[in-house]
């Protein structure tokens, strides 16, 4: 009930342009799963990772509980200023957030950090967007997807933040659809070294059902995924754009006036007109739907679907009442008339 009460028009674009056979291969982007791994195992996994040079690392796992291989895995991850860890917040009142404790990381920088929050009131609920920044009582801290590509392209970054800032906004649309990453598993790093120099790495679960979230494209969506896709979003500059409000109200008005153009042609037709007007309020339905889906693939604007739809849906009934008030005006016109006639021969 909670997913089906959190319906956007952007999830039926993102669905649509995602079914689609063409795919989109985001070279910039490496993924290397560590399911069920040791910690040993897990520095040993970044150490393989570093032999290759890569641009910016993200480490999209905790430890919850001590263990005796810390040491080590410690002494890597201070040691590597490109390594981006995770960090959890809670809501402590309204935009100010607090960092919950996490075990090994405690004592690093929070420059070295990004929030892994996913931005939904409900576990349910799709996961659409990403929060910029959060203000904590010891200053702001990135996301992990933005501080992951505040490292691998400052450029890509900036022009973000300028249109965060012009639009006078803190979330960030993902792009979902169509986006496809290489996947390269632990044993393989090392002959894999060409695939990982220059590129940004992602390091975390892939089948942890615990990491699993409700996408507008599928319902079981790995949370390294979803950063995968957040920053390609940000490094292709695939940002969504709404259908401005001017042209939604033209293309509403140009739908009525084509349905009472049609209405009146259809007079003539007698009982027949009302399913042929049922016919041309789906085509209408239709028409309105592939624009949209046009528009959003190959512009990547999200046209809203609801307002023509409801006036698509309810111009009919409004012809209809329309009518009915026109004969009931009629009608009343004719009994006023009738009545003054009978008093005008009653007077004589």
């Amino acid at each position: 009930t909670e997913k089906n009460l959190d319906f956007r028009s952007s999830d039926f674009y993102q669905l649509v342009a995602d079914s689609r056979q063409e795919r989109r291969l985001d070279t910039n982007i490496v993924v290397v799963p560590i399911d069920g791994l040791s910690r040993q195992e897990v520095l040993t996994v970044l150490e393989d990772i570093y032999a290759s040079s890569p641009s910016v690392v993200g480490l999209d796992a905790f430890f919850p509980y001590p263990s005796d291989n810390d040491k080590p895995l410690y002494e890597f991850l201070q040691s590597h200023s490109n390594l981006i860890l995770p960090m959890a917040v809670e809501q402590l009142e309204e935009d100010m957030y607090g960092i919950l404790p996490m075990y090994l990381y405690d004592s690093l920088s929070t420059d070295r950090m990004g929030v892994v929050n996913m931005n939904v009131v409900h576990p349910y609920n799709p996961v659409r967007d990403f929060v910029m920044k959060y203000q904590t009582p010891s200053g702001e801290v990135y996301n992990f997807a933005a501080a992951i590509s505040r490292l691998a392209d400052p450029e890509a970054f900036e022009k973000l933040q300028k249109r965060l800032a012009d639009r006078g906004e803190c979330l960030v649309d993902i792009d979902f659809p169509s986006w496809e990453y290489t996947c390269i598993n632990p044993d393989e790093l090392l002959v894999s070294s060409q695939e990982l120099e220059g590129k940004v790495v992602m390091v975390g679960d892939i089948s942890n059902p615990q990491d699993f979230h409700v996408t507008p494209i599928g319902d079981n969506v790995p949370g390294v995924i979803i950063h995968a896709n957040a920053i390609s979003t940000v490094l292709n500059e695939g940002y969504h754009s709404k259908f401005p409000m001017w042209g939604l109200v033209i293309m509403v008005v140009v739908l009525c006036i084509l349905f009472i153009i049609f209405r009146t042609f259809l007079f003539s037709l007698g009982e027949a007109d009302n399913m042929v007007m049922r016919i041309v309020q789906i085509l209408m339905l239709f028409m309105v739907i592939w624009v949209g889906t046009r528009l959003y693939i190959h512009h990547n604007i999200i046209l809203e679907l609801s307002v023509p739809l409801v006036i698509i849906a309810l111009v009919q009934v409004a012809l209809d009442f329309w009518a009915g008030f026109l004969a009931a005006v009629r009608w009343a016109v004719s009994k006023v008339a009738s009545f003054s006639e009978r008093c005008k021969s009653r007077k004589k």
